[in-house]
């Protein structure tokens, strides 16, 4: 069998916000793509965004695909953020979440020792999906306060959508101690479409709605490049509808077969 990755990417400012602190990469060759929103403000959340995109892009140098080329790459993103700082009380920080697929053994389960075909590592309250039939479900958990609420039966995952502490994050790329991420090993599955967004869409968007879901369901036929990018841009379209609120980005990966 013969497989190959698909891919697309969006970002946009928003409605509300003067500018955009969020960054993306997408790279299907070596099967890398990553979605980060920064946080400070005054430039300082874009500057960090962007440095741990770049940082991240270094991931598949990482001598063979493991989980801790992915942890690497965190905490060396987490220093050159860390440097972001020069001396300030306060470093400027970012979420970060991380799609590496192995390109060559794309197609197979995991190997009879364990190994992932596919690893997701994430920080913060950016977000990875696996969408099938039109139905996304959610792989990643946020590190928020509002999070740690539902997960204490503290408030109801509907009342973590309207809390006044909701866009508050328990865990990030801070430049200091505490940036170890949550690694995921999901299974890669042809037809099956990852998707990596920032809050701006899951904020703005119920990704169960049926305007959603019309969308999502497109991505089950799609086999170009093109196709995953009209979804992309609905998404951030209909983020934007709904109001805006805040930086927008949305990653969608896609592993097609094709006939040889």
């Amino acid at each position: 069998m013969n497989y190959r990755l698909i891919a697309a990417g969006a970002t946009h400012v928003g409605q509300k916000r003067d500018e955009n602190e969020d960054a993306y990469h997408i790279d299907v060759e070596h099967g890398l793509f990553v979605a980060a929103d920064g946080m400070g403000g005054r430039q300082r959340g874009a500057a960090a965004s962007a440095a741990a995109v770049d940082t991240m892009t270094y991931i598949p140098s990482f001598p063979t695909f493991h989980p801790d080329g992915v942890t690497e790459g965190f905490q060396v993103a987490n220093q050159e953020i860390r440097a972001l700082a020069n001396g300030a009380s306060r470093a400027p920080a970012t979420t970060a979440t991380v799609l590496w697929i192995n390109t060559q053994r794309m197609g197979e389960d995991e190997g009879t020792n364990g190994e992932c075909t596919a690893i997701i590592g994430h920080i913060g309250d950016s977000r990875a999906y696996q969408v099938g039939h039109g139905v996304a479900h959610q792989l990643t958990t946020d590190h928020s306060h509002v999070q740690s609420l539902v997960l204490r039966s503290s408030i109801t995952a509907t009342e973590a959508k309207t809390h006044r502490y909701r866009n508050v994050v328990l865990r990030g790329l801070l430049g200091n101690d505490h940036y170890w991420p949550d690694i995921l090993c999901p299974y890669l599955e042809s037809r099956n479409t990852f998707l990596l967004c920032s809050d701006g869409l899951t904020d703005e968007v119920d990704l169960d709605s049926k305007v959603a879901r019309t969308i999502l369901a497109k991505l089950e036929d799609a086999k170009t490049n093109e196709e995953l990018q009209e979804a992309c841009d609905a998404l951030v379209d209909l983020a934007n509808q709904n109001g805006g609120s805040d930086n927008i980005t949305v990653i969608l990966v896609k592993l097609i077969w094709v006939a040889e």
